[in-house]
């Protein structure tokens, strides 16, 4: 079932929780990266999205590319711009510009 509005932030948490104190590579356990997919797509809208989206960032580009493809970057790239720009939102805007493919 799809995540409700008010359950995206809560959900972020979880998914950046689940970054965090994995031990294992992104990509071996398909429930952790179905869990987390579902995630990125429903926060894919919100500015909340952006925590779990610099976290996966911090993860490396493999791990980035399995679970974030380039249209979910451009949405989040958006979403910083879009926002009140704070030092942190700022970092983030440079991961995601610094994954972006060149074309």
């Amino acid at each position: 079932h799809d995540l409700s509005e008010h359950e995206v932030p809560y959900h972020v948490k979880a998914g950046v929780a689940v970054l965090e104190g994995s031990s294992e590579d992104l990509g071996s356990s398909s429930k952790v990266d179905k869990y987390l997919k579902r995630v990125i797509n429903a926060s894919g809208e919100h500015e909340v999205g952006l925590e779990l989206v610099d976290k996966l960032l911090e993860c490396g580009d493999e791990a980035v590319g399995k679970l974030v493809d380039s249209d979910l970057r451009m949405k989040a790239w958006k979403l910083v711009l879009g926002s009140h720009l704070t030092e942190e939102k700022v970092s983030v805007g440079a991961k995601i510009l610094q994954s972006l493919p060149l074309e």
